[in-house]
């Protein structure tokens, strides 16, 4: 794995990230939308994952489905909740796809409890699936994982809420320095107006590898290329792969 955050941050060609796989054609966060993604030709698949209250750890992005959260079910009764699909875990993405595809797993969760379980999982993948990326919105989540589970690459999603009309836009250089001291190796922003090379400088002068979420229009996509993002997540993969 360190290999990989190697690769990440010499690359130059802005990725081609599918947003929970191809939506398109197929339910977010599924294996026909992982393995279509793949066919299309993307660089990187990323998925949300959530631990249930029986720890199986699965593909969902919603904390809760008919008034019930999902840390409150067991993976039989989150199934009787869902008809039409099968809910898929992670340890079935995983031996869905192969170890020379790489995998954005976006963890939901906003407690450490759930650590555990995942863990689990990746060590039981490790060796078969070397292209693993983790990212949370909470940085004592990333702290623990790196703690957990050694070698693994970390992102910091990155949401720059606008929360006054006095809001500022972020300390790149100080959001840099905190991420690369905490041993995080990348950042997932918010597609938002600010964000530009002068903004995306700092995260690489510190080896932090760059992606930001949800471009969907080619106009944007561009701006992004053009500022030096390492990955763009989009909905429509067609905006980039030809």
């Amino acid at each position: 794995m360190r290999e990989e955050r190697q690769q990440l941050n010499e690359r130059r060609r802005t990725l081609c990230i599918s947003h929970r796989g191809d939506t398109q054609a197929f339910r977010e966060n599924t294996i026909p939308a992982l393995e279509s993604a793949w066919k299309a030709g993307v660089d990187m698949v990323e998925l949300d994952v959530r631990v249930l209250g029986d720890r199986t750890v699965v593909l969902f992005h919603d904390a809760a489905i008919e008034n019930r959260t999902l840390d409150s079910l067991s993976y039989a009764e989150l199934q009787v909740l869902t008809p039409g699909y099968d809910v898929p875990t992670l340890a079935d993405a995983l031996a869905a796809g192969s170890p020379d595809q790489t995998l954005l797993i976006d963890l939901k969760d906003s407690g450490t409890a759930f650590v555990e379980p995942l863990v689990e999982v990746l060590r039981d993948k490790q060796a078969t699936w070397p292209k693993l990326l983790l990212q949370s919105p909470h940085l004592p989540i990333l702290v623990r994982l790196a703690q957990e589970f050694e070698g693994s690459t970390l992102f910091y999603l990155a949401k720059f809420k606008q929360k006054s009309r006095l809001w500022r836009r972020p300390d790149a250089k100080a959001l840099a320095s905190m991420l690369a001291e905490n041993g995080v190796h990348g950042v997932t922003a918010k597609d938002r107006w600010f964000i530009n090379r002068h903004f995306i400088a700092p995260f690489h002068e510190k080896g932090i590898t760059f992606y930001v979420w949800t471009v969907n229009t080619a106009r944007r996509v561009r701006h992004y290329r053009a500022c030096g993002a390492d990955g763009i997540i989009t909905d429509f993969p067609e905006l980039m792969v030809r």
